[in-house]
């Protein structure tokens, strides 16, 4: 991802970082841009596009750094935040191969699924501290029984009934050991160390950081590494009314049937759709899924999924639908996903983004932030405060972000991920406040090849916008940026007695 540098101005401040613990006042602030490239950004320092950036440099010092080998994101993010070389953060690509086995399979580089079997999470040890009372339980009963003390009989028989109960549900409801998620990279992050050090902290979207650790003083959210809910980097789903079967791409992501179950004049409703979720941890086998319900009508989009619904109208995106994969009677995985409708000459497609952790109802082993239930927090209070409408929730971390699907126009998370900052910014307590992007790295990967085509994957003329998309991320802040005055910025990262 990252071809030059993820951070320019963050790296001097680092070691700044680390000495802050012995000052009274003020606080650093680390701003991190994934894919911005040093070069590039001297050359529009030069022409005045960037005059935040060149204020900085005449204020302080601008200049690239280095970089890492191979100059991906999160070989250099794993360096960047830790101080080690790639050698020893243990990331050198996106993928790892295990060869433990003989077999050769590749895994994701910053993190990989384990199964903690310790204690009653393992169902042999849940046989045995729930077979053994029951064993004794029945032994008293019988005993209860010929002595015709009918009291003591059924008492036992009522605890006997939900020894077996539970003894049941561990063996078909329950899994035999629980998934935790595992942070691969070696070294410790320098908000982790500060926060030893008892300097709080605030960091938003901290990359190659999932799962989060726990922390003292400190707030995190992560980012960058955060798998979606089926544990891929961003496996994304699409109907079509054009296709007649399922198919797996080549970017990432599936293509589906949408099949017309009753026309009422403009409105459509099709027949329902499954939506792949996580694998079954409780029987071992195949993955879940739920059921949605789409209808269209004219240019307006309906996606339902058990008692919940959303709407969008045009090109907009839906706000986030809950949706729950259920593994058995007892397990259900929650997730959040948004959809888009989008009309392609005499076809209709309807596209889902990956499937988000829920971040009030995250499964055991997964921590999205510092303290665990921050991101719930976030979340409660954005839906609170009418952002998105009532009822709905918005992402807490980065979200998972399918490039080559976004490329046609899907994918929007700037606002998000400048919620996100500004909160981490106006933290009272925090003296160190970190802030990443990953737009600017995302928007690359989807537009730069229109740098030297005018067509696009399928051949077809690309749109003129194309070619500038680039320049416009560099150019200034979002619509929502532009709306916030320069005093506001101003009290929002000015110092202040901590």
């Amino acid at each position: 991802m990252a071809r030059r540098l993820p951070l320019l101005a963050a790296g001097i401040l680092l070691g700044l970082a680390a000495v802050l613990g012995a000052q009274d006042r003020g606080r650093v602030i680390v701003i991190g841009f994934d894919g911005l490239d040093g070069h590039e950004v001297a050359r529009r320092v030069a022409a005045g596009e960037l005059p935040a950036f060149g204020e900085l440099g005449r204020r302080g010092t601008l200049a690239p750094l280095a970089t890492t080998e191979p100059a991906q994101s999160p070989v250099s993010w794993s360096s960047m935040i830790t101080g080690l070389s790639p050698a020893r953060t243990g990331i050198d690509g996106f993928v790892q191969r295990d060869f433990r086995d003989g077999e050769v399979r590749v895994m994701l580089s910053l993190g990989r699924r384990e199964v903690d079997a310790t204690g009653l999470r393992s169902r042999g040890v849940r046989r045995w501290a729930l077979g053994l009372p029951l064993l004794l339980v029945v032994v008293g009963m019988t005993w209860q029984i010929r002595r015709r003390r009918r009291l003591g009989a059924f008492v036992s028989l009522a605890i006997a009934g939900a020894l077996g109960w539970g003894l049941w549900l561990s063996e078909t409801a329950i899994p035999d050991g629980f998934p935790v998620a595992v942070n691969a990279r070696q070294g410790t992050a320098y908000w982790d160390r500060l926060d030893a050090a008892g300097v709080p902290t605030a960091t938003a979207l901290a990359p190659c950081s999932f799962p989060a650790l726990r922390m003292e003083r400190g707030e995190l959210v992560c980012g960058f590494g955060v798998p979606d809910l089926l544990g891929t980097v961003g496996f994304w789903n699409l109907w079509r009314d054009d296709v007649d079967r399922e198919a797996i791409t080549e970017t990432g992501g599936r293509i589906a049937p949408l099949l017309v179950d009753a026309r009422e004049g403009t409105r459509i409703r099709y027949r329902a759709v499954r939506l792949p979720g996580p694998p079954n941890v409780v029987t071992g086998e195949g993955d879940t899924s739920c059921e949605l319900r789409i209808t269209v009508d004219g240019e307006a989009l309906e996606v339902a999924s058990g008692d919940e619904s959303v709407s969008a109208e045009g090109a907009a995106w839906t706000a986030l639908l809950p949706v729950t994969f259920g593994m058995s009677r007892v397990v259900q995985v929650s997730g959040l996903v948004r959809f888009r409708l989008t009309r392609r000459e005499n076809r209709v497609e309807v596209y889902a983004d990956p499937v988000q952790f829920d971040p009030r109802a995250l499964p055991p082993g997964v921590a999205l932030g510092a303290p665990v239930d921050l991101p719930g927090r976030i979340a409660a209070a954005r839906s609170a405060s009418g952002r998105p409408p009532a009822g709905r929730r918005r992402p807490t971390r980065s979200r998972t972000a399918p490039t080559r699907a976004s490329s046609r126009g899907r994918g929007l998370v700037w606002d998000e991920q400048e919620a996100l900052a500004r909160r981490a910014l106006a933290n009272p307590r925090a003296r160190v406040v970190t802030a990443v992007f990953s737009v600017p790295d995302r928007i690359q990967h989807m537009f730069a090849r229109y740098a030297w085509t005018d067509r696009d994957l399928s051949g077809a003329p690309a749109r003129p916008e194309f070619r500038s998309a680039i320049d416009a991320a560099h150019a200034g802040p979002t619509p929502s940026s532009a709306r916030c005055s320069r005093s506001t910025w101003a009290r929002t990262t000015a110092p202040r007695r901590l």
